[in-house]
This record gives C-alpha cells, structure tokens and sequence, in this order.
C-alpha cells in the first residue's frame, strides 16, 4: 500500500485547518429570514438591505427566491444590529458591498472578486481576521480609518502606486 498520497492529504488538511479556513467553509448558510431584502434596480439580484437575525455568525447566502444576491447594504451596523454579531461572511456572488459593520464583528471574509466595497470598519475593535477581495487593488477612504491594530498590520504589505 502507498502510503504516501495518504500522508500527503492529511499534511494538506492539517495546513488548510491551520489557516482557519476549514472552519469558514463548514459554517451553514444563514437562513433567509435573517435579511431584510429586495430586488435590485434592474431585477437581476438580491440587494440585501438588512440584517434582522439572531447575532453570532452571519453566513450571506448566495441566492435567495432563485435571484442571486449582488450587493449589501448598510445594515450591519450598530444602529441595525440588535444582537452581537460575531462574524460575516459574503458569498462570492456579491460584487457590490457598501456597508458599516457593529463593533462586535471579529472576522470578515469579502467576497474574492468584488468590484465596489464601500465599508466602514473603523470601530470594528475586536476585528480580529479579514479576507480582502482578489481584485480589490486599493483600500477605499475611511475603511480603516481609526484602526491602528489593523493600519499597522496593513502597511508593510501594501505597495504605493
């Protein structure tokens, strides 16, 4: 028996898990009643307005009523939430996102190819881990502003144009 592509995969599954990443790809989808949303001007999309849901982890589903959702408003923030929210993660149908997010948030995973992202983190203080979106080249005004935790941590990787 070769025993080497057996211990090849368990190397790769031990890496995967070390990033954090198995544990993002097991969460469930969030159920559709947590969002207050609607079509989008030319009816080919979800825009999800709002969240009215329970807090903790948000898993943004990547349909809903067979219409992909495209865009995220401004309904995650502290004025919306009622209940801590812990984390977000976007479905990779999402190309619009212009949204603040509640202090409480520790993690955001962006979609991987969004092409407007307008958010606020700046008073995201237990922000912990984000995933940026591949095609995303500059960091829009404000996103960070305020946040020295995560500026500080920015700034080395982060070419000048």
């Amino acid at each position: 028996m070769n025993k080497k592509p057996f211990s090849m995969a368990v190397l790769l599954a031990v890496l995967i898990s070390g990033t954090g990443l198995i544990p993002v790809l097991a969460q469930s989808v969030s159920p559709v009643s947590d969002f207050e949303y609607d079509l989008n001007g030319d009816g080919t999309g979800v825009v999800i307005l709002k969240y009215v849901g329970k807090g903790g982890d948000i898993v943004i589903p990547d349909s809903i009523e067979d219409f992909p959702v495209v865009s995220v408003g401004c309904g995650f923030d502290n004025e919306n939430v009622k209940t801590p929210i812990t984390s977000v993660i976007f479905p990779d149908t999402i190309t619009y996102i212009d949204t603040s997010f509640a202090d409480t948030v520790k993690k955001i995973f962006f979609p991987r190819y969004c092409s407007y992202l307008m958010c606020f983190l700046g008073n995201c203080n237990a922000l912990e881990a984000i995933r940026w979106p591949n095609t995303q080249t500059t960091i829009p005004f404000y996103v960070f502003c305020w946040h020295q935790c995560i500026v500080g941590s920015l700034m080395g990787r982060i070419g000048n144009d």
